[in-house]
Parts: C-alpha cells; structure tokens; sequence
C-alpha cells in the first residue's frame, strides 16, 4: 500500500512537472528554430562592396597624385571617400545585425537552460519531499516499535495472558501460610 501511495505521489508531483517541461521545451525549440531568418544577412556582399570602394578612393588617390586636374565629379577623392564612409556604416549595420542575431540566440537558449533546470530542481525536490515523508513515517514507526514491543517485557503478553484467564492461577496472589 505504501509503496502504491509513493509511485502515485511521484507520478502526480515528479512526472506530471517534467511531462510539463516537455510540453515547455517543445514551445522554446519553436521559438529558437523562428530565430533562423535572423541569421540570412549580407555581411558577406557588404564586406565585398567595402572592399570594391576602398579600392575605388585608393585609385582616386593616386590618379589625383599623378594628374591633380584629370579628377573631377565622381572621381573626386572626397566625394568617393564619402561613398566609402557609408558603406563601412552599411557593412558595421550588418555585422551589428548579425552580432544582434547571435546575442538573441545564445539569450533564448539560457532561457531554454533557465526552464529545464528549474523544472529539473522542482521535480528533484517534489521526490525529495516525497522520500522524507517516507523518511519521517519510518522514524515514526521505529519509535513506535522502540516504545511498544521491543521495550515491553519479555514475559508481558504472558503475563497478561495468565491473570486474565480464569484457567489459571493469578501469580500475584500470594500464597496461604496456616500461621493467619
């Protein structure tokens, strides 16, 4: 019956917790599989078209270093240094987009980390509860037993058994002298 009572007691407080972590997990995978848009970016091409301008102003820098009136409009060393700066702004808003992506990630999977634990310690706890309720109902009854029939008299229930049935002689009675 007791060990009924305790496998009823940790399906409802251990098992029926972690089959709600499962139900949680199934959810933050969810979540964290909706995250993967965030990682399609153009770092890459950025990266290239920074390299492509960069290129472009060092070109620039020598053409005006060699003919100083050959570059004019567009191929002005300033106006392409310009066009440099914003694409290494566009290069850095990608990259931070990225770094950003990747921050989200790793924070959604210390939260994944955060419920399993946390579920994990509520189940550990409920069966610690459960095996000191089993713990306290032992030293209860070892007690009990101390107290009851491992202290009593070896001779007790005997003796019990002998004053009480009319078929004997009661040992507390004394003897009869003929002296009076």
């Amino acid at each position: 019956m007791a060990e009924a009572h305790k496998a009823k007691d940790i399906e409802a407080e251990v098992v029926n917790q972690l089959s709600g972590l499962r139900t949680d997990l199934g959810q933050k995978i969810k979540e964290i599989k909706s995250l993967s848009g965030d990682f399609k970016n153009s770092v890459e091409k950025e990266k290239e078209t920074t390299k492509k301008a960069v290129a472009s102003l060092e070109e620039s820098l020598a053409l005006i270093d060699s003919d100083p009136a050959a570059v004019a409009g567009k191929g002005d060393p300033f106006v392409v240094r310009l066009g440099v700066d914003r694409q290494v702004e566009r290069q850095i808003d990608e990259e931070n987009y990225l770094h950003r992506a990747y921050l989200n990630l790793e924070n959604s999977g210390r939260e994944l980390e955060s419920i399993v634990v946390g579920e994990i310690q509520k189940a550990y706890n409920a069966l610690a509860s459960i095996m000191k309720r089993e713990a306290d109902e032992n030293y209860s009854t070892i007690e009990r037993l101390r107290s009851g029939p491992v202290g009593m008299a070896r001779d007790f229930e005997w003796n019990e058994f002998v004053i009480n049935d009319p078929h004997f002689v009661n040992p507390n009675l004394p003897l009869r002298k003929v002296e009076g």
